[in-house]
């Protein structure tokens, strides 16, 4: 099964879903996949003397950050980002809610 989605539109989605991966064979990006995420988090050095509990932190924190890996920017130009929106409240004096990430 192959998804796509759009924060525009269904038939955006429906482009993307064309677009990405053309012509995809499952146990190709499968492998293609984990080589890449082995490569990449083969680089994480995890101190020899952090605790169980530093490194369930970490761990936790790291698979968070790819629960759902999107670029909003990409496919819409008005994107405004909650950095963005926190930067220019910022400059004009505007308190915020908005956090930087």
């Amino acid at each position: 099964m192959k998804v796509a989605i759009s924060y525009i539109s269904t038939s955006k989605a429906k482009e993307n879903l064309e677009n990405e991966v053309p012509g995809w064979s499952f146990k190709e990006l499968l492998l293609q996949t984990q080589q890449k995420w082995e490569m990449l988090l083969s680089k994480i050095q995890i101190d020899k003397n952090a605790s169980t509990e530093k490194k369930k932190i970490f761990y936790t924190a790291l698979y968070h950050t790819m629960l759902m890996p999107v670029d909003k920017t990409d496919e819409n130009s008005h994107w405004k980002s909650e950095c963005r929106i926190m930067m220019t409240s910022m400059q004009y004096g505007i308190p915020t809610d908005h956090p930087i990430h």
